[in-house]
């Protein structure tokens, strides 16, 4: 497989995803606006509120990390020996985007309730140095292709400055947009400067595929939350007060696996669903903590599944 077509299936499946899940999304909310007896252009209104939550600049940059981490893996190469690198990266990455927009959703829909990204942060870390040990077990299975995860990272020496950035992330100390920045500077140096696998070309494609998918996490979160504000003074919320708080956990940890496990897209996942997964914790007075780090973990669980089944690895994406 030569490069350029290495790099096709990662922006492409992930654009296509998020086109179907914008288009279906974006029905819901049309229609929950309107049965809540409010005019169609309130929806677009309500994007004005993105700029509230510039946070959200974030995630085009860390789609982008995502696409040059796959870059980097060489899909359709023999499947290295996992390492700490490797499975630190894997377990910290993803979960810590995931829980930017859970925490996103939280401020905009439960303000006194929400907890900082700070502090989802901390209590991901020890559940995903967890989730590595499991990665590192799990991730030597014969016939796995380790080009195939997304986010499979080279070993070695230069892997100790991405891992180390990730790491920073969880300590809340630098803004999440300036480390996805510092994070993308080295895996674009790391790809055209020093392992040379990209040409700047090939580098400004992953960009384009990545500010395209971010954009539309972006759209489809926002559209899943605006719909899911509406959606309380329609449907009897409130009634989930009487659920137990862990069987609300059960019921949202499952669908996050079985819709991450569909869409092979932890993000997209995250996004249609961190927003009901707020209302529906606020109402069943469930600890927004563990409503993330639970949602998270099975979306992670479900995304990492998906990614071995054969039909996904058989066509060499990412």
């Amino acid at each position: 497989m030569n490069r350029e077509q290495s790099t096709r299936p990662v922006g492409g499946a992930a654009t296509r995803a998020g086109a179907v899940c914008f288009a279906l999304v974006g029905l819901l909310a049309l229609a929950t606006v309107g049965l809540a007896g409010f005019d169609s252009l309130v929806l677009m209104l309500e994007f004005r509120r993105l700029a509230e939550f510039p946070i959200l600049a974030a995630v085009p940059l860390w789609l982008l990390a995502w696409q040059l981490h796959c870059a980097l893996a060489r899909p359709g190469a023999a499947a290295p020996a996992a390492g700490p690198w490797q499975a630190l990266a894997l377990a910290l990455l993803a979960p810590g985007l995931m829980l930017l927009l859970y925490a996103v959703a939280a401020e905009a829909l439960a303000p006194l309730q929400a907890p900082a990204y700070e502090q989802l942060l901390r209590a991901a870390l020890l559940p995903a140095l967890l989730a590595a040990l499991v990665a590192g077990v799990l991730g030597g299975r014969p016939g796995r292709r380790a080009g195939c995860s997304r986010l499979a990272v080279v070993g070695g020496w230069q892997g100790t400055p991405a891992l180390g950035l990730l790491l920073l992330l969880y300590t809340g100390w630098l803004p999440a947009q300036a480390l996805a920045a510092l994070l993308v500077g080295w895996l674009a140096v790391q790809a055209v400067l020093i392992q040379r696998r990209l040409r700047l070309t090939e580098l400004s494609v992953l960009a384009v595929q990545g500010t395209t998918a971010g954009g539309l996490t972006v759209l489809l979160f926002w559209l899943a939350l605006v719909g899911s504000s509406f959606a309380t003074d329609l449907l009897p919320v409130q009634a989930l007060a009487v659920i137990a708080p862990v069987v609300l956990l059960v019921v949202m940890a499952a669908a996050g696996w079985w819709l991450g496990r569909l869409l092979n897209n932890e993000l997209f996942a995250m996004a249609m669903l961190a927003a009901p997964a707020v209302v529906m914790g606020n109402a069943a007075s469930v600890d927004p903590v563990w409503m993330g780090l639970a949602l998270s973990s099975a979306i992670a669980l479900g995304g990492w599944l998906g990614r071995d089944r054969p039909s996904r690895a058989a066509s060499g994406g990412c």
